[in-house]
């Protein structure tokens, strides 16, 4: 079972059907669906966001995490990952996940992820970048696909 961690959000029992458990005590897990796609409430701000796009766009990150992104599943695979590269808390990833559900923290994770690795002092707070990507989700203001092309394109 793939296992993606995040912090304890409450008591809601693991599903191992096409899921991964999460969260680091038996009474306080939530999970995570791994099935392909993003959830309708995404739809919006990845519209026109393919998994090829993303690959395209974040190839150091693939890189560097030894994961190729030629799925949502893969890219939900790294999130761990990528957390990590870029300091980020599991608190500030979970709470992400809960506005905006799995594929759009991930995708934004990536593109911060592979801006870091690209240029890192460009983005002296990697942890606030993504939370600033997400706040942008919530306004609908945040135009993934220009910042994916525009990595994709350099």
């Amino acid at each position: 079972m793939l296992a993606v961690y995040f912090p304890l959000l409450g008591p809601r029992g693991p599903k191992l059907h096409n899921r991964a458990s999460c969260g680091t005590k038996a009474d306080q897990q939530f999970t995570i669906d791994l099935t392909e796609g993003p959830d309708r409430g995404e739809a919006d701000t990845l519209e026109s966001v393919s998994i090829g796009l993303i690959a395209a766009a974040c190839s150091l990150t693939q890189d560097e995490t030894d994961t190729r992104f030629a799925s949502w599943i893969d890219l939900l695979a790294a999130v761990q990952d990528m957390r990590v590269l870029i300091g980020l808390s599991e608190a500030g990833y979970a709470q992400a996940v809960l506005r905006h559900g799995k594929h759009l923290p991930a995708a934004c994770l990536a593109v911060v992820t592979e801006k870091a690795l690209r240029d890192p002092h460009q983005i002296t707070s990697p942890g606030g970048y993504f939370r600033a990507m997400i706040d942008r989700a919530s306004d609908h203001k945040l135009n993934l696909k220009k910042s994916l092309f525009g990595l994709a394109n350099n």
